[in-house]
């Protein structure tokens, strides 16, 4: 009885060897399911290849390799470590939280530069070109100053004062704080009303705004825009020695004040070739945050806002829908941000979505609806806005197990990993993917090679290129090792295994890449087209027919005919023949589809199977044996 092994089609070990589909045509089986498929494409009809090499993109690790999130920006990669945040490998920005960070890229209000907006569960904030922010501005603390001058203005009556920090880009306010506390009430008689302000200790304060009541009014009005003076430094020095009286005429160049002493310069400095014991650098010596206010009530037309509050504390980020408007899960509520305005978070902003022993896990858009899900369900956010918002449960099958596991892919649905499987809900029906040809994996079963998950804390998903890939733990692991891909465009699933742990995986649009962190801190190149092996580690890979069985009489193999390309100098290959599962001849590899008849020795068995397996560029188009 001759048999054909055409791997064309899936793998599949939740299926018994012998049970695994085949055709029969006369004295000829021929089957192209597959029992094992380790490292090897399964892109092309007609033949399967060992998958793309990797390559280490970073020569030198990460000084943090605990690695939680990968993003791109520009062509930068930016990487969240520990308490650290890494641009290219260089770190930018450390004395954060060590937890788990989930990140969105998206612009400011009215600002045209992109930024990356990111939250841990304790820390939120905001990279852009390089430098991290806290994402939106601190409100004032202190009440301003306020005087009233009378006989020289336009005020008459009674009036209160407020300011804010804002930022601003070009003519746009792009930020602005919550406003300070009020000030106490003055009386104006045809004057003026001076308004004195606290510095703001965030340096990415560019102005401060300045709002007033209208005479004997409640509510506060725009009136001033006072822009803080940025420095490029001149250095002025001063010796120990001009602490006492010296001859010459001096100029205070220091205020008297809880930041300074006094100290002095003299014209004729510049003569003394000696050390100073001080250095200042100021273009301005001080900045007055001081206004004089004289706007009519007709003048005082934009009132000021008072929802421009922090973000909670939240652990995942999304966003934005099609009207600008992201979302931030805490705990069981979803926070929304003002539309357009990543930076302010209304602390009324919010829903309950789920019961507090089922916090929400994570969420993401598909088809222009936000969805979030806990570990039990997914949940459709019905409405458009504010006041609208309302969770609608969706009875999925399951929710998922964290953040990185809840895909959305336009056309398909959304992928999520639940502790039973890998599930597609596609916005109405909740299937397990997984259940046919993979399930075994997801109850403690090792089979064919493909390890057993024993942990989805840190599982994955990404898509990449036409495949969705699905990282997993197994045992000994902390992270994982182990790589299920789907081609979406065939539904066929190959196993892969890089024989290092990977934290986490990132698309890199701009230079059409797939990122990954290992668990030394080494950021490499997946799926690099270019590369041949694993940063010089041959790529192992494994290939096996489903077991043939006859029904009237035991199999009496002669011998085997291989269709394979093995030649490549970087190509050690096998190929394995069993019967009843045990191993019964052993045939090397090393030619170019020379499919020359290959002796096999005496002997019989009920099931017989083909296995080929080793490392390096192979490829592989039939198995014919009688």
């Amino acid at each position: 009885m001759g048999i054909i092994f055409k791997p064309n089609g899936n793998l599949d070990i939740a299926t018994d060897k012998a049970d695994l589909p085949e055709t029969v045509d006369g004295n000829t089986i021929t089957s192209s399911a597959l029992a094992r498929c380790k490292n090897l494409k399964v892109d092309r009809v007609g033949f399967l290849e060992t998958r793309n090499g990797s390559s280490k993109i970073n020569d030198t690790a990460l000084a943090d390799s605990n690695v939680s999130k990968i993003i791109e920006l520009d062509g930068n990669r930016y990487v969240f470590a520990g308490g650290a945040i890494f641009e290219d490998e260089e770190s930018i920005a450390s004395g954060y939280t060590d937890a788990k960070w989930s990140a969105i890229i998206y612009n400011s209000y009215l600002s045209s530069t992109r930024n990356i907006f990111a939250v841990n569960g304790t820390d939120a904030i905001r990279i852009e070109s390089g430098e991290a922010y806290q994402i939106g501005l601190d409100a004032p603390t202190d009440a301003p100053t306020i005087a009233g001058s009378n006989g020289s203005g336009n005020l008459s009556g009674l009036y209160r004062a407020k300011y804010t920090y804002a930022r601003k880009e070009g003519t746009n306010f792009v930020c602005e704080s919550d406003p300070s506390p009020a000030s106490y009430e003055v009386e104006i008689d045809e004057g003026s009303l001076n308004v004195i302000a606290t510095a703001p200790s965030q340096a990415e304060v560019t102005h401060i705004r300045f709002y007033m009541t209208t005479a004997n009014g409640a509510h506060y009005y725009h009136a001033y825009d006072l822009e803080i003076e940025s420095s490029s430094y001149d250095y002025y020095c001063t010796h120990e020695w001009e602490l006492t009286e010296v001859s010459g005429t001096n100029i205070q160049i220091t205020e008297n004040d809880a930041l300074n002493e006094i100290d002095y310069m003299f014209d004729w400095e510049a003569d003394i070739n000696e050390t100073a014991t001080r250095q200042y650098g100021f273009e301005h010596s001080f900045f007055s945050y001081e206004v004089v206010l004289d706007v009519s009530n007709d003048g005082l037309t934009n009132i000021i806002q008072t929802n421009y509050d922090l973000p909670v504390a939240g652990t995942v980020l999304f966003g934005p829908n099609y009207n600008g408007t992201c979302f931030m899960i805490y705990n069981n509520l979803l926070y929304y941000c003002l539309s357009k305005r990543p930076e302010n978070w209304p602390n009324t902003y919010w829903i309950e979505v789920s019961t507090k022993d089922f916090p929400l896990k994570a969420g993401t858009f598909y088809n222009g609806q936000p969805f979030v899900a806990n570990t039990r369900d997914i949940f459709l956010i019905q409405g458009t806005g504010h006041l609208s918002f309302f969770p609608h449960s969706m009875a999925a099958q399951s929710g998922t197990v964290n953040q990185d596991c809840f895909l959305s892919l336009a056309g398909y649905g959304i992928f999520h990993v639940a502790n039973d499987g890998l599930f597609l809900f596609d916005g109405a029906n909740d299937k397990k993917i997984s259940f046919n040809n993979l399930d075994p994996i997801f109850h403690g079963q090792t089979v064919n090679g493909i390890p057993a998950v024993t942990s989805l804390d840190n599982a994955w998903l990404q898509y990449f290129k036409g495949k969705i890939y699905f990282g997993y733990t197994s045992q000994g692991y902390a992270y994982p090792t182990n790589i299920i891909v789907l081609n979406l465009e065939n539904m066929r699933a190959s196993y892969y295994t890089y024989g290092r742990e990977i934290r986490c995986l990132a698309v890199d649009a701009t230079n059409d890449r797939l990122l990954a962190c290992d668990n030394s801190g080494y950021i490499w190149k997946l799926e690099d087209e270019s590369a041949t092996d694993d940063g010089g580690s041959d790529i192992e890979w494994e290939i096996e027919s489903k077991e043939f069985t006859l029904q009237t009489r035991a199999h009496f193999p002669r011998w085997a005919k291989y269709d394979v390309d093995a030649s490549a100098d970087n190509c050690t290959a096998n190929g394995y023949i069993y019967l009843d599962g045990t191993l019964h001849q052993t045939h090397a590899l090393t030619t170019n589809r020379n499919t020359k008849a290959r002796l096999i020795a005496t002997g019989n068995g009920r099931r017989m199977s083909h296995l080929l397996s080793g490392s390096g560029t192979f490829k592989i188009y039939m198995v014919e044996s009688e």
